[in-house]
């Protein structure tokens, strides 16, 4: 996935959706949220360091943990 820049504190979930790509040999390919992959979120609710989890599913397997910031 892509880096997520800092978000701002909303008293809401706060829940970034960041382009996901897969590397192959020969070429870079953009995955599609919801058909390749979806995204599961933790302390995503107040001031700080927040989890973005991009879990693959259909055809791909694995996962990887994006850390963002949450600032006031």
């Amino acid at each position: 996935p892509e880096p997520i820049s800092p978000q701002q504190y909303s008293g809401i979930a706060i829940t970034p959706t960041p382009r996901v790509f897969l590397l192959l040999k020969d070429e870079t390919v953009e995955l599609v949220n919801g058909k390749d992959f979806y995204f599961e979120y933790a302390n995503n609710t107040a001031v700080g360091n927040a989890n973005c989890t991009v879990k693959a599913k259909g055809q791909y397997k694995g996962s990887k943990t994006v850390t963002f910031i949450i600032k006031r």
